[in-house]
């Protein structure tokens, strides 16, 4: 069962923080500067991946002394080497360490540093504040399931574990494509239309939200299956099992499959993709009073 996790002896483990901003924002160098003054009052360990490194090498007037007691190293490497991960961006910036640290199973703290995140939640006004939660065990850890797409490449299973969505779309963006949907096996619907959404809870606030899919909390353990812009006025979304099996087909000619808005692979025609969820998941990092439907409501203005 999804659910939060206290765990009291998380502090007792904090040793190394591994540090990401979002690569195109020098302005997240204030971000970086409070976090390593704040840690380092804890004597941890601070890691700066590569690239946030270098981004913040390259702006002008940086004092570089602020890396010297920085240890600078590739994202793999940062993500098996941190107790905790810290990242400082957008939506976006989250999906790129998610992808990267998966497999270490790594607790993640969100900072917000774009305009609007629905997975980040922290504000820099409040980083301070928030960091000391931490260091006085008034924090939660709220575990996300990921799904897993499994398919055939030159005979071999392939499978890519994903936390937001998968979405399929025709090769030719201006094109309609055609979806045969099967759960556990059976076929269920056929949909026509711009294309086809599949969603964990936490990325129903995603692309699912604008095709007008359910909004489902980020602890409940769900997939969601949402057609975009569909021809027929019974096509309607579906919010399905965990633990159910579910795959798609291209009936008519080849489709494009884009996993976590970032890598995409091709879907021939005739061929099928299954969905499962997947034996991994991401923890993030919270503050006890940390409210979700609040921060839901301020940001889909809901009671303006």
């Amino acid at each position: 069962m999804n659910k939060y996790v206290s765990k009291t002896i998380f502090l007792e483990n904090i040793k190394n923080i591994g540090i990401t901003l979002r690569i195109n924002k020098p302005s997240l160098i204030e971000y970086f500067l409070l976090i390593k003054q704040f840690f380092q009052i804890y004597n941890v360990n601070l890691f700066l991946e590569e690239k946030s490194a270098l981004m913040i090498q390259n702006v002008d007037n940086f004092d570089k002394s602020h890396l010297f007691d920085v240890e600078i190293m590739d994202i793999a490497n940062m993500c098996d080497k941190s107790d905790i991960l810290v990242c400082c961006g957008g939506d976006g910036t989250l999906l790129n360490l998610v992808r990267n640290s998966y497999l270490y199973q790594k607790p993640i703290l969100g900072i917000k540093g774009g305009s609007l995140s629905f997975l980040l939640n922290v504000k820099v006004e409040d980083l301070d504040i928030y960091l000391k939660h931490i260091f006085l065990n008034n924090f939660k850890v709220s575990e996300h399931m990921m799904i897993k797409l499994q398919y055939k490449q030159d005979t071999k299973l392939k499978n890519i574990h994903i936390f937001n969505d998968i979405v399929l779309k025709n090769v030719d963006v201006f094109g309609m494509v055609d979806i045969n949907l099967f759960i556990n096996d059976e076929m269920i619907n056929s949909y026509r239309g711009d294309g086809l959404i599949i969603s964990t809870p936490t990325g129903s606030t995603a692309y699912n939200l604008s095709a007008q899919g359910p909004i489902v909390h980020p602890l409940n353990k769900a997939i969601i299956v949402t057609p975009i812009n569909p021809q027929g006025l019974t096509q309607n979304p579906i919010v399905l099992p965990y633990d159910f099996k579910i795959s798609v087909q291209s009936p008519n000619g080849d489709i494009v499959v884009i996993v976590d808005g970032h890598s995409s692979i091709c879907m021939q025609k005739g061929e099928k993709f299954d969905v499962f969820i997947s034996e991994y998941s991401v923890d993030m990092i919270h503050a006890k009073n940390n409210e979700y439907m609040k921060s839901l409501k301020e940001k889909l203005f809901w009671g303006a």
